[in-house]
């Protein structure tokens, strides 16, 4: 909650909210067959939503492309000779196959490449929408809401990623977020610790629902007094440590 403004676009145009058609493919778009360049119709409107701009399809399903990420630049031109290169070590291809295969993966490439150029010069709002999509802001805004698809741990990695390199990419909580990292050097140390006291006590009693069977009682209570005993002895230099150890220590009565 502390960082949920900061991702959003600072582009109140792509903020906005819009009604976007975000299923546009061959079979949802009608054609004069006589000019194929004229639409006579779009069917499918059920997936017709109001939401920011930059959350609908800006790169519509009609242009069938499905080969690298063009990432990066948006406004480069495919290099044929670089799309080479990836059909070079194929050998399951003869030479006529891979020359196929980049010729067809170039001209998806360009179409992808024309239809942002043509954004750019004619449609604003989308190219910069676009641009939004390939930032670290949007990235999160993505993953925050499929923390139940992706899990936690890839949303955190962005997140520490970002706070170690100081929120360059994220300028909102740049000048608002304390620098540096907490005590992870102490935090591996407390994990260890834990891992020396299951080891001590026994680890066949550490189940996961935290119990142990009537009859062992007694001696997981002894095992934990002894372990206790010799862990006190070890960690503590001074009396202020000996006590932040009773106070933290959590097998007690």
């Amino acid at each position: 909650m502390d960082i949920v403004e900061h991702p959003l676009p600072d582009d109140k145009s792509i903020r906005a909210s819009h009604l976007w058609h975000n299923d546009l493919h061959a079979e949802n778009i009608f054609v004069n067959p006589e000019n194929p360049s004229e639409i006579c119709g779009i069917i499918d409107w059920q997936t017709t939503e109001l939401a920011p701009l930059y959350d609908h399809t800006i790169e519509p399903y009609f242009l069938e492309y499905q080969g690298p990420r063009m990432a990066g630049d948006l406004l480069q031109r495919p290099d044929l000779k670089e799309i080479q290169k990836l059909f070079d070590h194929d050998n399951d291809l003869t030479a006529m196959e891979k020359k196929r295969k980049a010729d067809n993966l170039f001209w998806k490439m360009a179409l992808v490449s024309l239809w942002r150029h043509t954004l750019h010069m004619g449609i604003e709002p989308l190219f910069r929408a676009l641009e939004f999509r390939e930032t670290v802001r949007f990235t999160l805004l993505i993953f925050a809401r499929n923390l139940f698809l992706d899990g936690e741990a890839a949303y955190l990695a962005i997140l520490a990623d970002q706070y170690r390199k100081g929120w360059e990419d994220v300028p909102g909580i740049r000048d608002n977020m304390k620098k540096g990292f907490p005590d992870c050097e102490g935090a591996t140390n407390g994990i260890n610790i834990m891992g020396d006291v299951k080891e001590a006590v026994g680890s066949h009693f550490f189940r996961v629902d935290g119990t142990v069977d009537h009859e062992e009682y007694d001696e997981v209570k002894e095992l934990i007094r002894l372990t206790k005993e010799d862990f006190m002895s070890k960690y503590p230099e001074n009396e202020g440590q000996r006590k932040e150890w009773e106070a933290a220590w959590p097998l007690d009565d």
